[in-house]
């Protein structure tokens, strides 16, 4: 009864499971280069598209350029008159400030102490108010 074990008879060269390996690992080498040709492939067309996109839009990128190098001076003449005025009307200083007309010579932002809200002579500050009780 000790004598149950079955062995399995051993490959007559000992080579049946290595030929078993090998066929994997060519089936895998075949669909690694199979992979990487249509990736390359794929990656030819795309770059094929994009150049044929920059030819067609090439043409509208340089009369683009053109007109803003011919506005310029307009532009730059709004932004100064627009400067200009953040500076004479505080009131438009911070959006001045908010699109970064004026740099870092702008005028304060603070406001001036009769606009400011004044607290009562008598007034003491008050605390937050205590948190509602736990039921």
């Amino acid at each position: 009864m000790s004598e149950l074990e079955t062995k399995s008879p051993a490959p007559a060269n000992g080579s049946g499971d290595n030929e078993c390996l090998q066929k994997q690992l060519n089936i895998l080498l075949v669909g690694l280069i199979v992979l990487s040709a249509t990736v390359g492939v794929f990656l030819w067309r795309q770059v094929h598209y994009l150049r044929k996109d920059l030819e067609a839009t090439r043409p509208l990128y340089n009369a683009m350029m053109q007109s803003m190098a011919q506005e310029r001076p307009v532009v730059d003449a709004f932004a100064a008159k627009l400067t200009d005025y953040a500076r004479k009307h505080p009131d438009f200083a911070p959006i001045a400030q908010k699109y970064q007309l004026l740099g870092t010579n702008g005028p304060a932002t603070t406001k001036p102490a009769a606009l400011a809200p004044a607290a009562p002579a008598g007034a003491k500050p008050t605390a937050a108010p205590a948190p509602a009780p736990k039921k």
